[in-house]
């Protein structure tokens, strides 16, 4: 079978902040995914923070005295990167490949991208198939959001 790698991207609005917050953090008592394995969620990461963080304040924080215009109440505030691979791919690697397949993508993400917008990097062990929530907060070099 052929193996993939896997990268989606979807854009948040601040409505959306705080319910990705709790399925990237696992701050919730019950979830509607029935995909996560709780009993391994102590083995879930994030490559960019040591602890859980506020999305909210840690957006604000990054836009501030970066973005030059009023923020509109309808802007795109986050850019979820969703990187996986195939799953027989993922599941074949070991714990410290599966590490260096998010830490490559993490990287090739601050290239692009810039590491002073990067907010997260949620590595998921406790689903079927590893993968990562990446957000970046995006602010152009000319300061826009």
């Amino acid at each position: 079978m052929a193996n993939y790698a896997v990268i989606r991207m979807e854009k948040y609005k601040k409505d959306r902040l705080n319910g990705t917050q709790k399925h990237n953090q696992r701050e919730f008592q019950k979830s509607k995914n029935e995909n996560i394995d709780r009993g391994r969620s102590h083995l879930n990461y994030d490559l960019i923070n040591g602890q859980p963080i506020s999305y909210a304040n840690a957006v604000r924080e990054k836009i501030e005295g970066r973005v030059k215009r009023k923020v509109r109440d309808d802007a795109v505030l986050v850019s979820e990167f969703l990187i996986t691979a195939s799953p027989d791919y993922m599941n074949g690697l070991s714990d410290t490949e599966q590490r260096r397949y998010f830490e490559a993508a993490v990287d090739h993400l601050k290239e692009k991208y810039s590491a002073e917008n990067m907010l997260y990097a949620t590595v998921h062990m406790d689903e079927a198939t590893p993968h990562m929530h990446v957000g970046i907060v995006p602010i152009t070099e000319d300061g826009r959001l």
